[in-house]
């Protein structure tokens, strides 16, 4: 209840948030790439489901996560004034 969202979802959902001064918090790897969800998929492909549907749709949407990173990169340095000297 006291953190406070710094962005959402497509669906509205709390996606970044921040609570207290210098802590952050991401539902989700903002970095997430297609070659460490099949990494991860090929240690635990035995209970997987749909996995080839996952990478496509995860690799469709790379471009968009890369992208949506800038602005939240940005936002982190300035809320928490690292590049200030």
């Amino acid at each position: 209840p006291a953190a406070r969202v710094l962005a959402v979802d497509e669906d509205g959902c709390p996606a970044l948030f921040q609570v207290g001064a210098n802590a952050f918090g991401f539902v989700g790897h903002p970095g997430i790439k297609v070659a460490m969800v099949e990494d991860l998929a090929m240690e635990f492909g035995d209970v997987v489901l749909n996995l080839l549907e996952g990478f496509d749709k995860l690799h469709s949407r790379q471009r968009a996560i890369e992208d949506a990173l800038v602005p939240i990169m940005t936002g982190l340095v300035q809320i928490t004034g690292w590049m200030r000297k």
